[in-house]
C-alpha cells in the first residue's frame, strides 16, 4: 500500500502493486485498496503477472473508456478479477498453457469474499457472456472493510 501511494506523486492517476500471496493493492488520489489473494496450490508462477495485467486491463476497460476514473467499487472488482486470473495461472506449468479461460477466471472471482455475497439483478459482476459496461452492486469500499 505504501509503495503504491508513494508512486502517485510521479503523476499516474492510479497505481497497482501485486504482492503474490498477499494479493494486490491500488492507490488513487481518493482511495487505498487491498484485495486479498486467492488461496491456490502454486505449481509455477510463470506468466502470472502477465495474466494479472491483462485481466486488470480487460475489466477496467469494461467499466470506463479511459476518460473517466474508475469508481472504487469498479477498481475493487477489476482487482478481484485480476487476482483470480493471476492465481489460476500459477496452478499450471508454462506460460501459454497456464493461461485460464474467461469462464474459469469468472468462476473463481465469484468465490472471493468481496464478491460472493453481492449479486445484482443481472447476475454476478463477472458474467463472461457480457462485455458491455458492468453495473456493480458492491457496498462502498469503506463499508466492505468494516
Amino acid at each position: 500500500s505504501e509503495a503504491a501511494r508513494s508512486l502517485l506523486h510521479l503523476g499516474p492517476k492510479c497505481v497497482v502493486v501485486t504482492t503474490g500471496a498477499d494479493g494486490s493493492y491500488a492507490a488513487t488520489s481518493d482511495v487505498d485498496l487491498h484485495v486479498p489473494a486467492f488461496k491456490v496450490d502454486v505449481v509455477d508462477t510463470t506468466a502470472a503477472g502477465d495474466a494479472f495485467c491483462a485481466a486488470l486491463a480487460s475489466r477496467a476497460s469494461a467499466f470506463t473508456s479511459g476518460d473517466e476514473p474508475l469508481h472504487p467499487n469498479e477498481l475493487t472488482l477489476a482487482l478481484v478479477f485480476a487476482n483470480a486470473s493471476g492465481a489460476l495461472t500459477t496452478t499450471k506449468r508454462g506460460a501459454l498453457p497456464s493461461l485460464p479461460s474467461l469462464a474459469d477466471v469468472a468462476k473463481l472471482a465469484h468465490t472471493h469474499p468481496l464478491i460472493a455475497r453481492r449479486r445484482s439483478s443481472t447476475g454476478l459482476p463477472f458474467n463472461p457472456e457480457r462485455h458491455e459496461r458492468l453495473e456493480c452492486q458492491l457496498e462502498s469500499t469503506d463499508e466492505a472493510t468494516e
